[in-house]
């Protein structure tokens, strides 16, 4: 899905789907962003792989970082899932020598709290947070002025984890759907220029509206001289 900026593409090829335009989403980060105002602990994103969770997510995160917020970023991974507190080692660095993890991670998250901004706390693929990690978001939410905004893949058998707690927690809970015929045209036609529409409801069947499969098809058809 698109990202901030963009620019102009041609037959020859396109741009990353990370600086896509953002199409069809003006009004999602207001979904958010409102329960925050109105003092929820965080927000939640949900949606299918590829739809563009994490562009609104990073998007929003940085409208807050012009107003003046801090950012923490943390990705979990696959990977990493049995490792407690593998998504958060960057808050470890520094806070010296304390008991255990878990209070390391605590001290991190007070030093992120003490200053005079607001402190988003953003993590990316939360139904790959082993539970140790799930209880370290829930303290910071409950025990520091922090916001936690988390992404989380739809279907996926550990998501359920993710929305419980966010569901304890009172956060706000936006579900990212794959962008319309109307959108995807749109989208086209910024980044392609000459494109008919024929071409991209055709793009719009075969991908759903699903914005990394578009970006991967629209790629290889201009890579290949030819838009199918």
């Amino acid at each position: 899905m698109g990202g901030a900026g963009g620019g102009s593409s041609n037959r020859r090829g396109t741009v990353a789907v990370g600086a896509w335009p953002l199409v069809g989403r003006d009004g999602e980060p207001g979904v958010l962003r409102r329960p925050l105002d109105d003092g929820a602990a965080g927000g939640v994103i949900r949606g299918e792989l590829g739809v563009g969770k994490s562009r609104l997510a990073a998007a929003f995160r940085d409208a807050l970082e012009a107003e003046g917020w801090t950012s923490s970023l943390h990705v979990a991974s696959q990977a990493r899932q049995a490792v407690p507190f593998s998504a958060f080692t960057a808050l470890l660095d520094d806070t010296g020598d304390v008991r255990n993890s878990l209070q390391r991670l605590l001290d991190g998250a007070a030093r992120l709290d003490s200053g005079s901004a607001p402190v988003l706390l953003h993590v990316e693929d939360g139904q790959w947070l082993d539970d140790e990690s799930l209880a370290f978001v829930q303290q910071v939410a409950e025990s520091t002025s922090a916001t936690v905004l988390l992404t989380v893949r739809s279907g996926h058998p550990d998501a359920g984890r993710v929305l419980t707690l966010a569901r304890a927690l009172g956060l706000a809970r936006l579900e990212v759907q794959p962008l319309s015929r109307a959108e995807v045209s749109e989208l086209l036609a910024s980044l392609v220029p000459g494109m008919s529409r024929t071409e991209s409801h055709r793009l719009w069947e075969l991908t759903a509206g699903n914005p990394l499969y578009l970006h991967e098809l629209v790629t290889r058809s201009l890579e290949q001289g030819r838009t199918k």
